[in-house]
């Protein structure tokens, strides 16, 4: 991956390249109301499907992505759902062992899962496409996990992919090395740059993450040297708000080489050459 940087100078733009590695550290937060994202992209035979599952009494907070089948039965899938909650019931019940487990049993029962439209239940046997995909189905549904209703958001913008990239110099452009977006575009996406002097979380003394600047490209600041960069995007089309999601780059912000040779060169050929010279 190719990554260009912009000095940022009155002076025309200049655009460096470097080979450079990325992580990309994404994460969707939850809305207000708990929502399920089902997301179907034209010409593939598989949905994903994307929610926040809580659990006070485990302590349990975690994003269950799930990709299935088109054809599927509704039973099946929700099956999968129950399966791999059980899955983080047990795996965190087992981590706890040795503290007091009586809360913890109160816990213990299977998981329960249905999907609805209207409030009625939606039958098992009937396939993926047709109870939620299709356009008279994809009203009014919710998926319901033990006791939590899930309101089910279809084809909302949804990042894939944002990263920044591992080298960020002072006096120069940055934006995102690497950026994918579902059911929007670049142009009807939210950006917002923070700043913060370490990853973890804030102490009683530390402000925390400090907002710096919107938009999808950022001007790196002298000021800005010896902090981390986070980017937060909301994407959004015309109908839908999707979650957001965020990424804080690897290593922190450098100080810029200073003039360079080319900025030397530019005061000898402040003219344009005629003709084809």
């Amino acid at each position: 991956m190719t990554v260009f940087l912009w000095r940022c100078r009155a002076l025309p733009a200049i655009i460096r390249s470097y080979s450079l590695s990325y992580k990309t550290n994404l994460k969707a937060h939850s809305m207000e109301k708990p929502t399920a994202y089902f997301r179907l992209t034209d010409g593939y035979d598989t949905f994903q499907v994307s929610f926040l599952f809580k659990n006070e009494t485990l302590n349990i907070e975690r994003e269950c992505n799930f990709n299935r089948k088109l054809d599927e039965r509704v039973g099946d899938f929700l099956n999968r759902v129950k399966v791999n909650i059980d899955k983080l019931k047990s795996s965190k019940r087992k981590n706890k062992k040795q503290k007091v487990l009586t809360d913890l049993e109160l816990d213990s029962s299977v998981s329960s899962a249905g999907l609805f439209q209207d409030g009625t239940l939606i039958d098992s046997e009937t396939i993926c496409r047709d109870a939620i995909f299709c356009y008279k189905s994809a009203k009014n549904l919710s998926l319901n996990i033990n006791d939590v209703q899930y309101s089910v958001s279809i084809n909302a913008p949804w990042v894939n992919e944002l990263c920044l990239p591992s080298s960020m110099l002072a006096g120069f452009f940055i934006y995102p090395s690497k950026f994918n977006v579902l059911f929007s575009e670049q142009k009807d996406c939210s950006f917002t740059w923070f700043r913060k002097k370490c990853k973890q979380a804030p102490k009683s003394d530390d402000p925390g993450w400090q907002k710096v600047g919107e938009g999808f490209v950022y001007t790196v600041e002298n000021e800005d040297v010896g902090y981390y960069l986070k980017l937060t995007c909301v994407p959004s089309n015309n109908e839908l708000k999707g979650p957001e999601a965020s990424t804080v780059s690897s290593g922190l912000i450098e100080a810029g080489p200073g003039l360079c040779p080319f900025e030397d060169r530019h005061p000898f050929t402040q003219n344009r050459l005629s003709g084809n010279e």
